[in-house]
């Protein structure tokens, strides 16, 4: 920007205007997307943007080959279809730009795709076709009982471009296709959700956990209006999360019967650190189903996962725990150090694929086994709930000497008996105390593990 101020107004005004401009924005931006923002500000001369300032041109090209622009959108497509089809519609709607400024026009708008968890559709992208000023449409293939992740690409006549979805950590939105059907679905409008079996928590039980169920206050990184109506359930309503410990919340737990390929399906709005730093989960029964992302670069990790948007979130919940009772849960665990607005969800569902079904005899992806009617409970059987025999789902099959299920102070993580320690016998008074204390650490340290399913 210096450079073509320098070189349109010579070597003194244009370093004028340049020193303005940079003490406008120092003074009253929030971060580096505002800085153009108040860049623009500065440079107006009469009270009104909307009719540009007098270096508006030059401001818009220099930030814009930086990526920071006024100018964003949206992407208007479903979240899930039932319907067997192999494409449908996506649109691509484009706002803020400036019809004053050349590098503020459009190349060209194109959907990619690529499939997530399955071979089909075969990665790819087509260029969009326009609609209407600002509006683009193209085709999107379908996954068969699955998803599609999908994003648009826009290039301007600069050559910079602007990604949807415009977040990092997560560039790629989600589209399921299946039929389903409905095991619990809360749209958050009608009623408190935490007196109709929520539960909640910290990680340090003197202090209450902050999650509501209310209407958006509007925190930095937080929706201003709930998805669908007025309500949603919020970590913070119009704040950021606390630093130094987690906070979860939890559905009533879900009888999900024979259906072996069970879904959440849900609209998310978080903003978390990157994971190194900040863990953001949805669980099943307390296992981790799905993570916010990170650089992997250790403490120098800074992949923060920033949604601007409510996005559609599918996680498959099968083959995580043993049994047919799942309890769906959001936490997120924190360190002191930066931190954000943290979870927000809306219009919440546990579905089920329809074509999975335990007993049926006909194996699916997400099943282990099935045997039909000869699945059982019972040692060195398939499962009721189609999965293999596991240690850590409470029935002893061959070569395990034990299974209590999750912990237990007699058996171990991977299914073998633990013998006690003696301490001298139950006569000994050598021990006296300590060999009491001795004894009770060993079996409460025994009884903290966790036992990991392969």
């Amino acid at each position: 920007l210096r450079k073509a101020l320098i070189a349109a107004y010579g070597e003194t005004e244009g370093a004028r205007i340049v020193t303005k401009l940079y003490v406008g924005t120092m003074r009253r931006s929030s971060d580096i997307p505002s800085s153009l923002i108040e860049a623009l500000i500065e440079d107006d001369d009469d009270g009104n943007l909307d009719n540009g300032s007098p270096h508006e041109c030059m401001i818009r090209e220099a930030f814009g080959l930086h990526g920071l622009r006024t100018a964003s959108g949206e992407v208007a497509a479903p979240g899930s279809i039932a319907e067997r089809a192999g494409s449908t519609l996506v649109r691509v709607n484009l706002t803020g730009m400036s019809t004053r400024c050349t590098s503020d026009q459009i190349d060209t708008v194109t959907v990619e795709w690529k499939p997530s968890g399955s071979s089909t559709p075969t990665a790819g992208s087509t260029v969009a076709n326009v609609a209407a000023d600002g509006q683009y449409w193209a085709q999107l293939p379908l996954a068969r009982d699955g998803k599609v992740l999908y994003r648009a690409r826009v290039k301007f006549m600069d050559g910079s471009t602007l990604t949807l979805a415009d977040n990092l950590a997560d560039p790629f939105y989600e589209l399921y296709q299946g039929l389903t059907v409905p095991l619990y679905c809360t749209s958050f409008e009608t009623a408190d959700p935490f007196t109709e079996g929520w539960t909640t928590g910290t990680t340090n039980p003197a202090i209450p956990s902050p999650w509501a169920w209310g209407e958006g206050a509007g925190g930095s990184t937080d929706p201003q209006v709930a998805y669908t109506g007025t309500k949603f359930l919020a970590q913070e309503l119009g704040g950021n999360y606390m630093p130094g410990m987690g906070s979860w919340v939890n559905m009533p737990p879900i009888h999900v019967g024979r259906w072996t390929d069970v879904h959440l399906q849900y609209r998310r709005w978080l903003a978390s650190e990157d994971s190194h730093f900040d863990q953001a989960r949805v669980t099943v029964n307390d296992k981790k189903a799905w993570i916010n992302n990170t650089a992997n670069t250790g403490d120098s990790s800074a992949l923060h996962h920033i949604d601007r948007e409510w996005r559609f979130h599918d996680v498959p919940l099968s083959g995580y725990v043993a049994g047919n009772v799942f309890t769906v849960g959001w936490d997120l665990t924190a360190d002191e150090g930066l931190h954000l607005g943290g979870w927000q969800i809306d219009d919440v569902c546990i579905v089920a694929n329809i074509n999975s079904v335990c007993g049926d005899g006909v194996r699916t992806p997400t099943e282990g086994c099935d045997e039909g009617g000869a699945n059982a409970d019972r040692p060195n059987m398939c499962r009721t709930y189609c999965l293999r025999p596991a240690c850590g789902d409470s029935i002893v099959d061959t070569g395990e000497e034990c299974d209590h299920g999750d912990a237990s102070a007699t058996c171990s993580d991977s299914c073998k008996e633990l013998e006690l320690p003696t301490l001298g016998g139950c006569c000994s008074t050598g021990g006296g105390s300590t060999g009491s204390a001795m004894l009770a650490a060993f079996i409460g340290g025994l009884t903290l593990r966790r036992r990991r399913r392969p």
